[in-house]
C-alpha cells in the first residue's frame, strides 16, 4: 500500500501504510520528514523519542535506509521546525476538508430511501384523487363528524393531501449531489432537508389515511352507518361489493372503483420512528 496522496485524504492509519516502520531500526537515522501528515486513530508511539510518548497529530520520518517511521510533534520540530509547520498547515487543510465530505455524507445518508417513500406516496395521492372528489361531495362535514364519534376510520383523506412532492423531491435531489458542505452551509442544507421530511411525513400520513379509509372492515361500517344514519345527512346509499364503490348523496350518485392502494409497511414505520439526522 503506498502512502495516499496528501492533496486529497488525510491518512488515519500510519503504520498500515507501505513501507512504515513502527520503530527506528539500529544504526539508522531520519534524513527527512515527508510532506504527508497523518491523523492516528488511534494513537500511535513516536519512533524517535526515549519514552515512544504517544500522538495523535504525527509526521512520517523518512529514514537513512529507504524507510518511513512514525515521528511526534516534538522530534519532528527539532529536526527541522519550518518543514513542520507546513506539514501542519497541510494536515489543517485535509481535516477541513473530511469535515466538510462528512457533512455531506450525514446529509445526504438515507436520501435515496426518503425518495423512494415519497414516490410511494405520490403514487397514492393519484390512485385516490378521482375517488378523494367523489365522496367528498358525497360525505359532507355533519357526515364525517358523525362518521368519526363511531369509529370510522380514514377520513381525514377526504380533506386532500397537503403535501408538497415536488418541494421534497428538489431538496432532496439536491442532497444527492453534495460532495462537500461547508460548517456555514451546514445549517441550510440540514433546515433543507428537515422541510422535505416534514413534506414526506404529511404524505405518509395521507397514505395511511387512505389505506384505513378504503379497507373492507372500514368500507363494511360506512356501509352500516349509511343504513342506519345516513338520510340524516342526505346519504341514500353507500355500498362497496368487490373493486366498486356506489354511493349516492344530496347531489351526486355515482360508482367508482376503489383505489389499489397497499399499506406500505416503509411508510408507516417512518411516521411512527421519524428519522434524525447524526450531528457533525
Amino acid at each position: 500500500m503506498a502512502l495516499s496522496n496528501p492533496s486529497t485524504f488525510l491518512i488515519t492509519d500510519p503504520l498500515a501504510q507501505d513501507n512504515v516502520v513502527p520503530t527506528k531500526p539500529l544504526g539508522v537515522e531520519m534524513v527527512d520528514l515527508d510532506d504527508i501528515p497523518y491523523r492516528a486513530e488511534p494513537q500511535v508511539d513516536c519512533a524517535f523519542c526515549i519514552v515512544h510518548r504517544s500522538h495523535r497529530d504525527g509526521y512520517f520520518a523518512i529514514l537513512s535506509n529507504g524507510q518511513r517511521a512514525p515521528c511526534g510533534n516534538c522530534c519532528a520540530a527539532k529536526f527541522d521546525a519550518v518543514k513542520k509547520q507546513t506539514i501542519d498547515k497541510n494536515r489543517n487543510r485535509l481535516i477541513r476538508e473530511r469535515e466538510c465530505r462528512n457533512r455531506a455524507r450525514v446529509l445526504s445518508e438515507g436520501v435515496p430511501i426518503l425518495k423512494e417513500m415519497l414516490q410511494l406516496a405520490a403514487n397514492t395521492e393519484d390512485l385516490a384523487e378521482p375517488a378523494r372528489v367523489i365522496l367528498g361531495e358525497v360525505l359532507n362535514d355533519d357526515a364525517r363528524k358523525d362518521l368519526q364519534s363511531r369509529g370510522v376510520q380514514g377520513l381525514s383523506f377526504l380533506d386532500g393531501c397537503r403535501a408538497k412532492p415536488a418541494f421534497a423531491r428538489s431538496a432532496l435531489d439536491s442532497l444527492l449531489k453534495l460532495s462537500s458542505v461547508s460548517k456555514a452551509d451546514y445549517q441550510r442544507y440540514s433546515e433543507k432537508r428537515r422541510q422535505a421530511e416534514e413534506q414526506l411525513r404529511i404524505a405518509a400520513h395521507y397514505h395511511m389515511d387512505c389505506t384505513s379509509f378504503f379497507a373492507p372492515a372500514n368500507l363494511a361500517a360506512l356501509e352500516r352507518w349509511a343504513l342506519e344514519r345516513g338520510n340524516l345527512f342526505g346519504v341514500k346509499q353507500f355500498e362497496a361489493k368487490e373493486n366498486i364503490l356506489r354511493a349516492k348523496g344530496p347531489s351526486v350518485w355515482r360508482n367508482l372503483e376503489i383505489p389499489a392502494i397497499s399499506p406500505s409497511t416503509m411508510l408507516q414505520k417512518f411516521c411512527a420512528n421519524p428519522p434524525h439526522m447524526n450531528d457533525v
